[in-house]
């Protein structure tokens, strides 16, 4: 199951290439920016202590419901991450190596969220692994902040 498609990621790369947004000498849309992309990343943070609550459940659980919660709050996660990152595109505020990682960070999180998912079902894994496994994907996660 993918989390985003390919061609969501097309539509950002398109819609920052075609980018020419004036910039404003507003200083109150300069503010009004500032605070709506400080609030963006605050929800991108609880999002991200949502995800790694459920990882926990998942380890300590272990049934395909808790892995279903989980993968659903990944899959939120990286909708919201792709919907902040694609208002910074159309404003021109990400540069194209900027938005090559976070294209690149997303994809390996499809990949390991696929495999875990392959993982946890083909065979029982000790808590030890999974927790590994989800520290793993919350660490792709982290590093789309950076």
């Amino acid at each position: 199951m993918r989390i985003t498609s390919d061609k969501d990621i097309q539509e950002i790369k398109d819609k920052g290439r075609k980018s020419s947004l004036k910039k404003s000498d507003s200083s109150f849309a300069d503010i009004l920016e500032s605070e709506s992309d400080r609030q963006s990343v605050e929800k991108l943070r609880r999002l991200l202590d949502d995800v790694e609550k459920s990882g926990k459940d998942l380890a300590y659980f272990r049934t395909s419901d808790s892995l279903r919660r989980y993968k659903e709050q990944v899959k939120y996660f990286v909708g919201e991450l792709l919907k902040h990152y694609k208002s910074k595109v159309t404003k021109g505020a990400v540069e194209k190596d900027g938005r090559e990682k976070i294209y690149h960070l997303v994809e390996q999180i499809n990949g390991r969220l696929e495999s875990f998912t392959e993982e946890a079902l083909s065979s029982m894994k000790s808590s030890a692994d999974i927790m590994a496994a989800l520290e793993e994907i919350r660490g792709l996660m982290v590093d789309t902040f950076a």
